[in-house]
């Protein structure tokens, strides 16, 4: 497994995403990247007024499978075991 996983964004990244794929991202004068709808304060609202929605039903969902899934994780206060992560006795993989 690698030291370092990042599989998130951040939000603006998320924003953008939003932005691009529903066709209101600002394009730049000289020809640089895509930008979020910073002219339009309304667009902005929107894709943000979107994203907590989306965020909130993530959270209200009572069904979600991983949150009632038995773990078992084998704890080492020397760091030394199997899932600690670069031998920091507070810090663990999970399976």
């Amino acid at each position: 497994m690698p030291p370092v996983i990042d599989t998130g964004l951040t939000v603006g990244e998320i924003l953008l995403e939003m932005a691009v794929r529903y066709g209101i991202a600002e394009e730049d004068t000289s020809g640089g990247p895509l930008s979020l709808p910073a002219s339009n304060t309304e667009n902005f609202r929107m894709l943000l007024s979107a994203l907590n929605r989306g965020y909130s039903r993530f959270l209200n969902r009572r069904e979600w499978s991983f949150l009632s899934r038995p773990l078992q994780i084998l704890m080492d206060p020397t760091g030394q075991g199997p899932l600690n992560v670069n031998g920091d006795a507070a810090r663990y993989w999970l399976p």
